[in-house]
């Protein structure tokens, strides 16, 4: 079996930071919903949150990042048998496109939220999105597997000189790909529903999409991930929080992009998101 790319680490430090500016984490306590081998509860452990539990299904959850504070459990997250209202943030990133009954999912997440705490949640790359595949190999060649079959992806990666990746062959990775359960292969509207469905619980500062540059007449196509951020109902604080914090972390980032940016980069910058926009 093809191994999930894992997502956990430096890569993940944005998406660290705008969870701890929606939820408390110090003295918190946090769910890492896809924790894998345990490197998404490091980061709330070091910010300070007084419980770290991540829930994963895999066999060797937990097993790279072990810590007094970090709990795991070997489940999926609509089978959680974790008590109701208990975290004050829980956190999933690059999971949900992985998880076939989004509904069940969403539920979850809310039922295990505490009043005032918060969920942020961000599936990607979804499955219609150009690199839905989530194999490097195929950069380059976006929509690959909506546009083939197992065997027609084989042979596209063939006759473009893509062996395969990590040691692994081509065949295996399409296996994976196109045959396995290991995607949910749903369309992006269908997180937008099943967030929708338990946002009468929160004050929802996002349930929306990012999309992607490549040229398609259809969004869906072009939705590369879902955001879901929301506080749950009970603690107006929490709220007044998180919009404060939204507008520190604004400020900052506007005094080091002027301070420690040259004209030049700025510029290019600028250029380069206006013709985003376009």
């Amino acid at each position: 079996m093809v191994a999930c790319l894992c997502y956990a680490g430096a890569m993940n430090w944005p998406h660290y930071r705008a969870a701890a500016e929606l939820a408390r984490v110090k003295n918190a306590r946090v769910l890492v919903v896809g924790a894998n081998t345990g490197e998404d509860c490091r980061p709330f452990i070091e910010m300070g949150a007084a419980e770290v539990h991540g829930i994963d299904p895999i066999d060797d959850v937990g097993t790279e990042f072990q810590h007094p504070k970090a709990t795991y459990h070997r489940s999926t997250i609509e089978a959680a048998d974790l008590p109701s209202g208990y975290f004050d943030l829980v956190f999933s990133v690059a999971t949900l496109e992985h998880i076939h009954d989004l509904d069940s999912a969403y539920a979850a997440m809310a039922r295990l939220c505490a009043p005032g705490g918060g969920i942020y949640c961000c599936a990607a790359p979804l499955w219609y999105s150009p690199y839905g595949h989530h194999m490097s190999c195929f950069d380059g060649h976006p929509w690959v597997h909506v546009n083939n079959d197992r065997d027609g992806l084989v042979r596209y990666a063939r006759q473009h000189g893509i062996e395969g990746e990590r040691g692994i062959g081509i065949e295996a990775i399409a296996d994976y790909v196109m045959l396995s359960d290991a995607f949910n292969r749903r369309p992006a509207s269908d997180y937008l529903n099943a967030a929708k469905a338990i946002s009468c619980d929160f004050t929802v500062f996002r349930n929306g999409h990012d999309l992607c540059s490549e040229p398609s007449d259809r969004q869906e196509l072009r939705a590369t991930s879902h955001y879901f951020k929301a506080i749950k109902h009970g603690s107006a604080i929490s709220i007044f929080r998180y919009l404060v914090n939204r507008v520190a972390a604004h400020a900052t980032s506007a005094i080091k992009y002027r301070t420690t940016a040259s004209f030049a980069t700025q510029e290019a910058k600028c250029i380069r998101r206006v013709s985003r926009h376009r």
